[in-house]
């Protein structure tokens, strides 16, 4: 961090853009090789807690995750877009 914002930096990082290009296609390889598409990799929902049961178990019972969850859809549907 530069302590007098009024004077010029002492010296510039430049990345070439041929190094970026190169790890794009590493994140494109990973989300494939993650299998996150493969249905045989996925468990059902209802195996996973919902937010609600979430909160409530961080907040050892004092957040009503009960109340939030039975509230969600209509939450989503007014504060989606």
């Amino acid at each position: 961090m530069n302590p007098n914002p009024t004077s010029s930096p002492r010296w510039i990082s430049s990345t070439p853009a041929t190094a970026t290009q190169y790890q794009l296609p590493q994140c494109q390889k990973a989300l494939v090789r993650s299998k996150l598409w493969d249905a045989s990799t996925q468990i059902p929902r209802t195996a996973l807690p919902t937010v609600g049961e979430m909160m409530t178990a961080i907040t050892q019972g004092e957040f009503d995750g009960k109340a939030y969850d039975e509230a969600y859809p209509e939450r989503l549907r007014q504060t989606i877009y």
